[in-house]
């Protein structure tokens, strides 16, 4: 908001999403590389001027009160600025936060503050966390007026700064029990029945591809699955990939108990509520 009031003082809020975009990109292409983006679409006297607001530096005070001059003095944008500091400060959070103008976002939903989170440990490896304000957005999908904050999670980006940092074991991932896909297999059957594996306990993986066994078994003993199943006209079918003996003709009550049992687990009730989605 305050970047926007800033745009129309210096003649330029027609091109606000464009302005945005550019400066936006500063961490990727460097203040050189924005000014060449913003001398294309302004000119020189007026690109240098949204380098200046963009690239405010100090203190979160100072910058604070450098935007507010450019943008021509206290307004509500600003104070809004000022309430958001204070909740950071009442909270006992404020030194983990900086305030950064070159943060921007050229999206018409973004309607205030826009934020990116960074990993004291990893800086470098970018943000794993950003999102920002939107007054408007939810309105498209209801009649009432919903303003609201949202954020997006960069998983692989957190997931490799915890393997680098030792915070985490790599691992292929963490299924107990796979449903294999035969060239008869029903999609819909393997949901249902791993949904009730689940709820018995376990984690269950899907596999919804057809191929040949050999291949699937090898595939699920690389993510560290311990158990694969396959659905017969007799039952359950279930293979321990470190013996490479078959159980044959189980139902998924036999299933769930041989393998809370051989992974050394007691078994667990269902619980009482019912799953969808």
């Amino acid at each position: 908001g305050l970047f926007n009031r800033f745009l129309q003082k210096i003649g330029a809020a027609e091109k606000s999403a464009e302005i945005l975009r550019a400066v936006d990109k500063y961490a990727k292409i460097g203040k050189d590389g924005v000014q060449e983006l913003l001398t294309g679409l302004l000119d020189g006297g007026r690109a240098s001027a949204v380098l200046e607001y963009a690239l405010s530096e100090g203190s979160w005070e100072a910058i604070q009160e450098t935007l507010t001059r450019l943008s021509g003095g206290e307004c509500d944008e600003s104070r809004r600025l000022t309430e958001l500091r204070t909740y950071m400060e009442d909270c006992g959070i404020a030194a983990s936060f900086k305030l950064d103008p070159s943060i921007a976002r050229g999206l018409d939903y973004y309607t205030g503050v826009v934020f990116e989170s960074f990993l004291d440990a990893l800086p470098e490896i970018g943000s794993v966390c950003s999102g920002g304000r939107y007054d408007n957005l939810a309105g498209l999908y209801t009649k009432g007026r919903l303003p609201g904050v949202g954020a997006s999670i960069g998983l692989d980006r957190l997931i490799a700064a915890l393997l680098e940092t030792g915070r985490l074991d790599e691992r292929g991932g963490y299924a107990q029990a796979a449903i294999l896909c035969t060239e008869n297999c029903q999609a819909g059957k393997a949901q249902a029945a791993a949904g009730q594996l689940r709820d018995a306990g376990l984690s269950v993986e899907v596999f919804f591809e057809p191929g040949k066994l050999t291949a699937q078994y090898q595939a699920a003993e690389k993510k560290g699955i311990l158990f694969t199943l396959i659905s017969t006209e007799a039952g359950w079918t279930l293979r321990d990939l470190a013996t490479r003996t078959n159980h044959e003709g189980l139902s998924l009550e036999a299933v769930a108990a041989a393998v809370q049992k051989n992974a050394g687990q007691a078994p667990r009730p269902a619980p009482a509520w019912n799953t969808s989605a």
